[in-house]
């Protein structure tokens, strides 16, 4: 789905983010494509966004459905508190940014 999408900007967790959940979690994450593309789907939006659009706290609407909310403090850029370490990586069909924790709902 991700490699046929045109213009998305993907929060993608880093290997850290995973081992935080711990291997039961994980291994309970993969097991069932479908509970692996809603949380997916949770980190990727339409659109190709900028660190200057991402740092004007505009909420977005990710594919799931759900609203994340992009913030900038000092240097630090941040999606529903969770920090981008790295970012404006440029592929094809996405700019992608990885961030230091898997992305939750908001409540």
């Amino acid at each position: 789905m991700l490699n046929s999408a045109k213009a998305i900007t993907v929060f993608a967790p880093d290997n850290a983010a995973f081992i935080a959940l711990g291997k039961g979690n994980v291994a309970t994450l993969t097991a069932t494509r479908s509970d692996l593309t809603k949380v997916l789907e949770y980190h990727v939006v339409s659109g190709r966004h900028t660190p200057a659009q991402l740092a004007s706290h505009r909420h977005l609407t990710t594919l799931r459905g759900t609203v994340i909310i992009p913030a900038k403090s000092h240097k630090i850029y941040e999606v529903n508190s969770v920090e981008i370490t790295c970012g404006n990586i440029q592929t094809a069909n996405a700019t992608v940014y990885i961030v230091s924790s898997i992305i939750v709902p908001l409540p």
